[in-house]
């Protein structure tokens, strides 16, 4: 695990929130952003993914939740509605592809970034959406290409 300051604005002044799946979320107190600290290395997070016990558990938990997972989806697009109400969206680390799938539903043009498998699999075959399982590094967009921005 690494220590790191905020991603957005770059302090060093959070929060503790809560912990989810052992990983510590704080809030930067500076911007609002809500991050994982310490994050994870590549390595480790690795590790989590390919846990085949985590993350089978996570995966059926997480299928079984559609409904819930689609209601705070929606609860977030009418956040950004407010912001930008059409235009291409990427969600990155888009799991099953829920809030794409709702995205899509009101009319934005949705791009996702799913590095498990079973996830990526699900989002592009069941959901019919744009996905591509390759990490954010790896991928080169156009400047200025996306309206929003979810991680």
């Amino acid at each position: 695990m690494q220590y790191i300051k905020c991603d957005l604005c770059q302090e060093d002044n959070s929060r503790f929130l809560f912990f989810d799946n052992n990983f510590r979320l704080v809030k930067c107190i500076n911007c609002g952003l809500i991050y994982i600290n310490p994050r994870p290395t590549s390595s480790e997070l690795n590790k989590f993914y390919d846990s085949p016990s985590s993350f089978v558990n996570y995966y059926s938990n997480y299928i079984k939740n559609e409904k819930g997972f689609r209601f705070e989806a929606r609860k977030l697009l009418f956040k950004i509605k407010k912001f930008k109400d059409t235009g291409r969206f990427l969600d990155i680390g888009c799991a099953a592809g829920f809030l794409l799938d709702e995205a899509r539903n009101l009319g934005y043009d949705t791009y996702g970034l799913e590095i498990k498998r079973d996830f990526y699999f699900y989002a592009k075959d069941k959901l019919g959406l744009k996905i591509c399982d390759r990490p954010l590094e790896e991928i080169r967009f156009q400047d200025n290409f996306f309206d929003a921005v979810c991680m």
